[in-house]
């Protein structure tokens, strides 16, 4: 039909299409036929930045563009509200599913699906991609991401993470910071939207009352209650937490009680930084000087205890 109307027969544009290989385009043999391609990759990315940004070229963008690009350039949102990226109209969703249909859920594509793939399209490519759910139920939240942590996030609000995976999720989370003073969860609002408000209420409340109710004390609370064979890593990691969580649990600012925590804290860091463990052959050299000074003072003592009885 389309020959008819401009006029033009198909033998005649098969001709034409011959002086095209090898130009800009190259004729490809494959399995499943031939096709044609950019002959370099740089003219793909460069026909791909200047259909992006034209609506009526938008189809031609997401067929051709590399995957890679389209994971960091594109946005499924309703309007473009996201002037940096070229939004993918509603109409093309199947033709970018195909498209991510093989992608490794890695840092950049967890990213996008967390903060660029939106409510209409998050769902679809769950639906056809298990494996997004299923990497929910292995990760170790102790080494969360930021893609990790905002597609997770994503997931609940748009109520597609399982209930037992996200329960699961913050028991682990309130492990962490319960039983190992971890306070990432009071420092990064992010990961409030992984719990209710009344979860999140009474787990602030017992971290409250496990480490600052008394928080004179808590270096010692500290030190009775943890050991490792890098105490100075420890504390630092401890300090470290205390200061992330610090505006949350004291939004006016630092009381008298956290800064002398924070100089007994200081003081006994410097003090792990100042030790150093002692070899065979030091501490055999300490344990001498030790017997030496020991007989010495001994021999000064009974000295001067004859001398009283002279006098």
């Amino acid at each position: 039909m389309v020959t008819r109307l401009i006029g033009v027969q198909p033998a005649a544009i098969a001709k034409a299409m011959v002086h095209m290989n090898d130009s800009l385009t190259r004729r490809h043999s494959a399995e499943d036929g031939d096709r044609w391609i950019f002959r370099h990759p740089t003219v793909t990315d460069a026909f791909a930045g200047i259909v992006a940004r034209s609506p009526e070229l938008i189809e031609l963008y997401v067929h051709g563009a590399k995957v890679d690009r389209l994971v960091r350039e594109v946005v499924c949102a309703p309007q473009a509200a996201q002037n940096a990226y070229v939004r993918i109209p509603v109409s093309l969703f199947p033709e970018l599913l195909s498209r991510f249909a093989d992608r490794d859920l890695d840092e950049g594509f967890k990213a996008f699906l967390g903060a660029r793939a939106s409510s209409a399209f998050l769902p679809k490519i769950v639906a056809a991609r298990p494996d997004i759910l299923e990497w929910t139920t292995t990760i170790q939240t102790a080494n969360f991401s930021v893609g990790s942590l905002v597609l997770l996030a994503a997931l609940n609000s748009y109520g597609l993470l399982p209930e037992t995976t996200r329960t699961a999720i913050i028991k682990r989370l309130e492990d962490d910071a319960i039983d190992w003073m971890q306070t990432k969860v009071f420092a990064e609002t992010i990961y409030r939207q992984l719990f209710t408000k009344e979860e999140f209420s009474d787990l602030a409340d017992r971290f409250r009352n496990e480490y600052l109710g008394d928080i004179t004390a808590l270096v010692s609370d500290l030190r009775s209650r943890f050991s490792s064979d890098n105490e100075l890593s420890l504390y630092e990691d401890f300090k470290d937490n205390i200061e992330k969580a610090e505006p949350f649990f004291f939004p006016d600012g630092r009381t008298d009680e956290l800064d002398i925590f924070y100089a007994e804290l200081d003081a006994h860091i410097e003090n792990l930084g100042g030790e150093e463990p002692l070899s065979a052959s030091n501490w055999s050299e300490q344990v001498a000087k030790a017997a030496d000074l020991s007989a010495t003072s001994a021999t000064e003592d009974v000295g001067t205890i004859f001398d009283d009885v002279d006098d």
